[in-house]
């Protein structure tokens, strides 16, 4: 699919994964990973109709309808992988990437990416996608912070997350 191709396009121009040990990093840059492809393969745009097509767009939109849920989980990951040193990371990616869930997060990042798109331009974008995930959540946030009273499509994060977000490194 769009999305599984994607991902080989990441190789060649995003940052490599942080280890696992860096949990926080790793989530987030699992979040914007798959954000980024569900959003270059956005199967709410497709007008044809089949099994897998059907069921996509089911997913898509069962998570926009929950978008503030699902960035409230991505909090509370990023909380817990920060704070908790017995935390296991890939129970914390089960929850948040995963289709046992309806892979929440991957909405969390479709929806910052839109919104950036949206206000700063394709190009922009692009440039963000290649540096750290840390600066394109930073990005996002000043956005919400300039633009939430007139566009209730962003959804702010807390100071506390920010901070967490400050705190990596690039």
């Amino acid at each position: 699919s769009a999305h599984e191709l994607f991902h080989l396009i990441q190789y060649r121009f995003m940052n490599p994964t942080p280890n696992k040990s860096k949990k926080v990093g790793y989530i987030v840059d699992q979040m914007l990973r798959e954000g980024s492809a569900s959003y270059v393969s956005d199967f709410t745009k497709i007008s044809v109709s089949g099994s897998y097509v059907d069921f996509s767009k089911k997913d898509y939109e069962r998570n926009f309808r929950r978008m503030e849920s699902n960035f409230a989980l991505f909090e509370s990951l990023i909380y817990q992988a920060k704070y908790d040193s017995d935390a296991n990371v890939d129970l914390l990616y089960n929850i948040g990437l995963s289709g046992m869930y309806q892979s929440p997060l991957y909405y969390v990042g479709y929806h910052m990416i839109k919104l950036i798109e949206k206000y700063n331009g394709r190009e922009e974008l692009i440039n963000l996608l290649k540096q750290s995930p840390k600066n394109f959540i930073l990005v996002y946030d000043k956005l919400c912070i300039k633009h939430k009273n007139t566009d209730k499509d962003f959804i702010s994060l807390s100071k506390s997350s920010i901070k967490i977000l400050e705190l990596l490194n690039n």
